[in-house]
Order: structure tokens, then sequence, then C-alpha cells
């Protein structure tokens, strides 16, 4: 489970150019399972396809017209 807290976090969980990702340099991963989604938090469960290692996790949304995108800037560490 990811939990993500700040502001204007809230995108919509149909489109496939917003949401929270995972991305290794050579593969991306949107998270598809949200159990929350609001304009201060995001909770996310990592699917089982993801497979095990670091990767940059990236938010975007689109609070306009133009998508805004977020990386953290630590590297996310994914186990088995």
């Amino acid at each position: 489970m990811i939990l993500i807290a700040g502001d204007f976090l809230k995108f919509d969980p149909a489109g496939s150019e917003e949401g929270v990702f995972l991305t290794d340099g050579n593969n991306s991963y949107r998270l598809s399972y949200y159990t929350r989604n609001t304009i201060g938090m995001i909770e996310a469960r990592i699917d089982t396809d993801v497979p095990a290692g670091d990767y940059t996790l990236t938010v975007k949304t689109m609070p306009a017209s133009v998508t805004a995108e977020a990386s953290w800037k630590k590297p996310v560490t994914i186990t088995a």
C-alpha cells in the first residue's frame, strides 16, 4: 500500500493519463486500485504484476486542462 499526502492530488481513476505511476526506466506501471482518492490524500495498492525493484513514484493529475505531474525524489523499493 502506498499513502501519498499533498495538495491537488485528486484525479480521474478512469483516465489512463492520470493516477499513480511506478517507473523503472524501461517500464511504467499505472496503479489501478485506489482506496482513497481525494484532493489531499491518495491510498493505492501496488498491483501484483509490478516486479520487485527500484521505481520512481509519479502522480499525474489534471486540475485544469493541462496534466500536472509530480515525482518523488527518492526511489521507491518494491520487494517480493
